[in-house]
């Protein structure tokens, strides 16, 4: 029984015969596939062959015999050379020509060598009507499974159940430090909406426009530490995140879950908020 079909291998084969160069590695290829090919079934190696005919032309299929028939192997030992027109005439039982025996001093010198490979090719195709009935009969049926099962692990269902609780820990905490900062922007969103100039609040002079004394408005409250969330809502967030990770490594269909594609989605916007904030305060040109 082989892993690849006849399809499969007739598409490896015609890949190793279009390859230029055939090196060392192609000819390799092809010697393990031309094996492959022989010790299948009757069956297997003429649904090969009616593959690389292209849906049975005896012309198409003439060509790629002429091109197997001399397969370049000058990259193995002389004595370890496969005699493709032997092992193809041993596996099909259709006698197939060799170069040789039709140049000059051959058997059959005074005959074309292309006509009795394209005799050959002809009677392979013949051959090939019940691959070609099973082929034909065989039916591919793409059927939707669940993305996810009814019925998960107990271990998976406590590292979910785990990794929910984290973030709502985490959340929570969030929320109640949120309420107590209170709004970043209110001592200047008067000043900001009047025009009137306000007081000049706390920044980190990295922030600040090189050569002006106008701060950014950004680093009035963002760079101030009293702004920055405590060590332990920090912690709960970086619980949380563990805590996906082994739901994630635990459950692989955790992307299609509401609350775990919600929760990536948060950290992501997070992330890109961060990244253009710093940009901005560090006065990136592409930013500002």
């Amino acid at each position: 029984c082989s892993l690849l079909g006849p399809m499969e291998v007739a598409v490896l084969l015609q890949s190793g015969l279009a390859a230029v160069p055939q090196g060392r590695q192609v000819q390799q290829n092809q010697r393990m596939l031309l094996e492959l090919l022989v010790s299948q079934p009757p069956l297997f190696q003429r649904g090969v062959l009616y593959e690389l005919s292209n849906n049975g032309s005896t012309r198409v299929l003439s060509n790629h015999l002429l091109a197997l028939l001399d397969l370049k192997q000058d990259a193995v030992r002389p004595q370890s050379r496969l005699d493709v027109a032997d092992l193809l005439t041993t596996a099909l039982g259709v006698q197939l020509p060799r170069r040789a025996d039709f140049m000059a001093g051959g058997s059959h010198a005074s005959n074309s060598y292309i006509l009795f490979v394209h005799r050959a090719a002809k009677q392979v195709l013949e051959e090939c009507a019940p691959y070609v009935a099973l082929k034909y009969w065989l039916q591919q049926a793409e059927v939707t499974l669940p993305s996810l099962r009814g019925d998960l692990m107990p271990s998976v269902e406590r590292a979910l159940r785990e990794a929910m609780q984290a973030i709502e820990d985490a959340d929570a905490a969030g929320q109640a430090w949120l309420r107590g900062r209170g709004p970043v922007w209110s001592e200047w969103q008067s000043v900001l909406d009047s025009g009137v100039e306000g007081p000049t609040p706390r920044h980190d002079s990295a922030a600040s426009t090189p050569g002006s004394s106008t701060p950014s408005v950004l680093s009035a409250r963002g760079g101030s530490a009293a702004f920055s969330a405590p060590p332990s809502t920090r912690a709960l967030y970086e619980i949380a995140f563990s805590r996906c990770a082994a739901a994630l490594k635990a459950h692989k269909d955790c992307y299609d879950m509401p609350w775990f594609k919600s929760f990536w989605a948060r950290n992501y916007d997070a992330l890109t908020v961060v990244s253009v904030l710093r940009n901005a305060q560090e006065d990136v040109d592409e930013v500002r």
